[in-house]
C-alpha cells in the first residue's frame, strides 16, 4: 500500500474498491482506491523529478480512454459508480449487479481476478 493512500495515517475519504489479480499464477496484484480529492498541487514530487502531467476526467470518458489504451485499468472504474457513496464505502455494494460478483475478503474489500483469455472479464476467486 502506498503511504499516501494509507487510511490509518489520519487520511479520511479513502476506501479500498477493490484488490485485482492479472494472471492465473496470482503474481501480480493491484490494490485499487478511491478517495475524494480536496487540494491539488501545481507541482509534485513526480512531476518535478520525471516531468509526469495530470489529466482529469470524468468517469465514463476515463473508461473510454482506458479501454482503448489499459483495458484492465477500465474495468476498474467499472467498479466505481457503486461504491462512491462517501457514507457508504465499498463494504455496502460490493458489486454492481451487472456480470459476475466478487470474492469480499476479511476485511469487505471486493477481489477480483482479471483473465488476460478473456479480455477483462472478471472471475471469482
Amino acid at each position: 500500500m502506498l503511504p499516501e493512500l494509507d487510511p490509518e495515517e489520519g487520511k479520511r475519504n479513502i476506501w479500498l474498491l477493490g484488490i485485482f489479480e492479472h494472471n492465473e499464477d496470482r503474481k501480480h496484484r493491484t490494490y485499487v482506491y478511491t478517495l475524494i480529492v480536496t487540494e491539488t498541487l501545481e507541482d509534485w514530487e513526480e512531476s518535478v523529478n520525471i516531468g509526469r502531467k495530470r489529466k482529469w476526467f470524468k468517469v465514463d470518458e476515463a473508461i473510454k480512454v482506458l479501454q482503448i489504451h489499459k483495458p484492465v485499468h477500465a474495468e476498474y472504474l467499472r467498479r466505481l459508480p457503486n461504491t462512491c457513496n462517501p457514507t457508504c464505502g465499498p463494504a455496502c455494494n460490493p458489486t454492481n449487479g451487472i456480470g459476475p460478483s466478487s470474492r469480499v475478503t476479511d476485511n469487505n474489500t471486493p477481489h477480483y481476478v482479471v483473465c488476460a483469455s478473456q479480455g477483462s472479464d472478471l472471475v471469482n476467486r
